[in-house]
């Protein structure tokens, strides 16, 4: 009796010890099939439907070798943009679609194989003493179970290799197109005969620097320069009233470093005032205040006024005091606009002849890019514009052209875009060309405010881009930021000397670099996104890397940056907010709409402007526009309002005394409260 009482304790045969044991074996077939299901579906999804690259597309490369054929039928370009915008949504989908699976696989597998174990360990043990052919049967059950954990675990390290390898894989590298075409929205001119670099011709390498001499002035309401040939002298008119200084007195090609009493002067009425692309510091963050949230331009709600501009242009608008000013185009015509920021009133619009040489054929300009893409900049005395034929030109409040000069005609294979910039008495052009860096042909120029003169010009060891240059003030120095592949180049604003360069810029290079807090945060979607510190000399590659981020990286917009956040935009609608000090993603938030405007921020809100393609009362498709507000948190992007333009827009939107001025493709439009009478 005692002899089967042990045989009762030795063996388990408790009902919940059994029930425990075909739990974890039902569990584990379960989760087998289920990590082998998704597996199966993961394999037949990425042999039939994940594309390598959207580029390999049968469709996409039609497209592209007709658009090649014709670059100046704008409709197969955007037809070319809207199909490639496609390939590029269903990719990043793909994507996500895949990583959800082998996240789901890679768990369904560990489960199985836990449960496997966990069976294992409570399998029934022989009670003694021992029937020798149950303890037969045992040790060839016990074999089969081994063999099938074996199994087992080499099909979790294959399963476990196969999920990985799609988590961590490399991003798709989207082809360089800088050799390709036009994009619809960006700038596109022709190149010099021959591929010349405008300082190949000799009127321009032969070119004497000025004597300080000022010409006849232009009378007001003639809207014309007088003569000039491209690469001739420059054409000068009324002077400045500011105290600005030219090269005269100086080294060779270098203006005289200005006071810094002189300079805190300028940059405190500087940044006051909305004078560039993107605002004072070109960071698109208005820092006196905050903005509307909730208006409807197309209703009349939280309009203060609204004006039609004659001539479509990508750039933005640019304020100082009640000033705004513009430029628009077409092919006959290079017109700046000065409108009144109370009343919206057209204060007066001066036409500027090109002065190329040879001009400029319309027909390699696309109807979608045009012939204003460079925004201008002011210095509160004169207004600095730029137009694709490469002509420069500088005017007074009054609509007075004070001088105007052509540096050639950029060889830009989407065209010149870089928008300008100044320092009281200088103005700074990111002049970008060629196709390659080895071609030689880009360069920093900078130009005497007063009179157009050259002051100074360094090569740039970049082929041609479309990033605007930054200003900024660090510990004491000033530092111009430029960004072009592969190097983001920080320069020495008074000499254009470099301080120091940082490799890592892959093709086509569209988004500006910003900078706050002593980082400048620049990259594309070929590349990184990378948080640089600016206090390096040389080459800093490898030694003042912050982080790098490689997630839903912009080919067009360019970035916002916060002591806290970094917020990304790319063109096919995914708004992603970055940790400003780790690079860690903290949260992504996807609109559906195409964007090449650069985000804005006031207050506590970031505004995002997108177009949409809307069906017309005449069955033809539009371009029609909205502005998302968004309020960023470090868990979310909470859209506060989404609110309807009435038009297309393309342009940056402008911040000034609390209100929101936007370019659209026809309008001019002022938002906020009323001003007092």
């Amino acid at each position: 009796m005692s002899f089967q009482s042990q045989i009762v304790l030795i063996e388990p045969t408790s009902p919940l010890y059994r029930a425990l044991r075909r739990l974890l074996i039902r569990t584990g077939w379960v989760a087998s099939i289920f990590a082998i299901g998704v597996v199966v579906i993961l394999t037949v999804a990425i042999w039939l439907g994940g594309p390598a690259d959207p580029s390999e597309d049968p469709t996409w490369q039609r497209l592209h070798s007709k658009v090649l054929e014709n670059p100046q039928d704008s409709q197969l370009v955007e037809l070319f943009r809207r199909w490639d915008l496609e390939l590029r949504r269903k990719w990043f989908w793909f994507r996500r679609f895949v990583a959800a699976g082998a996240w789901l696989a890679l768990g369904a597998g560990a489960l199985a194989v836990g449960c496997w174990i966990g069976a294992s360990q409570l399998r029934e043990r022989l009670p003694l003493p021992a029937d020798p052919q149950k303890i037969q049967e045992l040790e060839l059950r016990e074999g089969r179970e081994r063999r099938l954990a074996l199994l087992a675990g080499a099909a979790f390290l294959g399963l476990g290799a196969f999920c990985l390898t799609i988590l961590f894989s490399p991003p798709v590298k989207w082809r360089n197109l800088a050799a390709s075409i036009p994009r619809a929205g960006e700038r596109g001119v022709a190149s010099l005969p021959g591929g010349q670099s405008p300082r190949a011709f000799p009127e321009v390498a032969s070119h004497e620097p000025a004597t300080g001499t000022v010409g006849p002035r232009v009378e007001d309401g003639d809207p014309h320069v007088k003569g000039g040939t491209s690469g001739g002298p420059v054409e000068r008119g009324k002077p400045a009233a500011l105290p600005l200084q030219s090269s005269q007195g100086s080294p060779p090609g270098i203006a005289a470093r200005l006071s810094e009493a002189t300079l805190q002067k300028f940059w405190e009425a500087y940044t006051r005032n909305w004078p560039r692309f993107r605002g004072p510091e070109g960071s698109g963050i208005y820092r006196w205040g905050s903005a509307p949230t909730v208006w409807d331009i197309p209703a009349g709600k939280g309009v203060v006024w609204k004006s039609e501009v004659p001539h479509f242009g990508n750039s933005s608008p640019v304020i100082w005091g009640d000033r705004i000013f513009l430029t628009g185009a077409s092919a006959d015509r290079l017109v700046v606009y000065c409108f009144d920021f109370r009343s919206g009133k057209l204060i007066w619009e001066r036409e500027l002849p090109s002065l190329a040489s040879p001009p400029l054929d319309p027909k390699k300009v696309a109807k979608e890019t045009g012939f204003a893409s460079p925004t201008p900049v002011t210095n509160g005395e004169l207004v600095f514009v730029m137009f694709a034929p490469g002509d420069v030109a500088a005017l007074d409040f009054a609509g007075n052209v004070v001088w105007s000069r052509n540096l050639g005609v950029p060889d830009n294979v989407y065209g010149h875009a870089a928008s300008l910039e100044c320092l009281l008495d200088r103005v700074f052009i990111q002049f970008d060309q060629g196709s390659r860096a080895e071609d030689g042909k880009s360069r920093l120029l900078v130009l005497d405010a007063a009179t157009g003169e050259t002051l100074a010009e360094t090569p740039r060891p970049v082929p041609n881009t479309w990033a605007s240059p930054i200003l900024v003030s660090w510990e004491g120095k000033w530092q111009l930021i430029t960004a072009g592949a592969p190097w983001v180049i920080s320069y020495d604003p008074f000499s254009a000397s470099e301080i120091w360069r940082f490799a890592g810029l892959e093709g086509d290079v569209g988004p500006s670099p910003v900078f706050c807090n002593g980082v400048v945060y620049a990259g594309n979607e070929y590349s990184f996104w990378f948080a640089i510190r600016a206090d390096g000399q040389g080459d800093v590659s490898e030694t003042h890397l912050l982080w790098k981020a490689e997630e839903n990286l912009p080919d067009l917009c360019s970035p916002l940056a916060t002591p806290e956040f970094v917020f990304l935009l790319a063109s096919w609608g995914m708004l992603t907010c970055f940790d400003a000090h780790t690079g860690e993603k903290l949260w992504e938030l996807e609109l559906q709409a195409s964007f090449i405007s650069s985000p804005g921020m006031a207050g506590d809100y970031v505004y995002v402007l997108g177009e949409t393609q809307e069906p017309g009362s005449d069955g033809e498709f539009f371009q029609n526009g909205r502005c998302w507000v968004i309020r960023p948190t470090k868990e979310r992007g909470e859209i506060v309002s989404e609110n309807p333009l009435g038009e297309g827009c393309t342009a940056s939107p402008a911040f000034h005394e609390g209100r929101i001025i936007i370019r659209g493709r026809k309008h001019l439009v002022c938002l906020g409260e009323p001003f007092d009478e």
